[in-house]
Parts: structure tokens; sequence; C-alpha cells
């Protein structure tokens, strides 16, 4: 039997929702992973992006992932985050660890 495989992107996500996080941060564009954060949104997980564009891809976007986490705390006051990076961010090298 041939079992499908989610993208690591879905993994990270699915595994954060295990982990019983509150919020879920995809640094990365708004559309990215869309039909999975919608499918963890339907199970009471909130999913947010940081909705990186072209100028965050040549520039980077470490302020916006900052920022996205401020908003995040100030909006939700989550016990947990959890921040996944997706193609984009990892493609242009964000250093997450740090950043956040």
């Amino acid at each position: 039997m041939i079992h499908p495989r989610p993208s690591p992107i879905a993994a990270a996500l699915y595994t954060l929702r295990d982990l019983e996080v509150d919020v879920i941060i995809m640094h990365g564009p708004a559309g990215c992973c869309f039909r999975t954060g919608r499918l963890l949104e339907d199970e009471g997980i909130r999913v947010i992006t940081t909705a990186m564009n072209e100028n965050d891809f040549i520039f980077g976007a470490s302020e916006k992932l900052i920022e996205t986490i401020r908003e995040v705390e100030d909006t939700f006051h989550p016990k947990n985050i959890g921040i996944v990076g997706t193609c984009a961010s990892m493609i242009i090298g964000e250093n997450m660890k740090n950043d956040a």
C-alpha cells in the first residue's frame, strides 16, 4: 500500500499541532501551504503568516518575523508559538533561530 507523504512544511505544521501549540507562524508568502493551514484552523489552531513579498526575498524578512511574533503575542496571548520556515525563507537563508 502506498501512503501519501506530506510536504516538510505540512509535516512541521502537523507536528506543532501534536505538540499543542496555540499559534503557528509560517515565515513565508501568504499563500504557502494554505490548504494545510486552513485545515488546522478548522481544528482550532491559529495559523498566521509573515506574508513575505518580493522585497523580503531580496533584503530579508527578519524584522517582519519579529513584528509578526509581537503581533501574535499582543493579539492572542498564546502560551506557546510555533514557527515554521517555508521554502522562501529557507532559500534566502533566514536565521530564524537568532531572529525569534
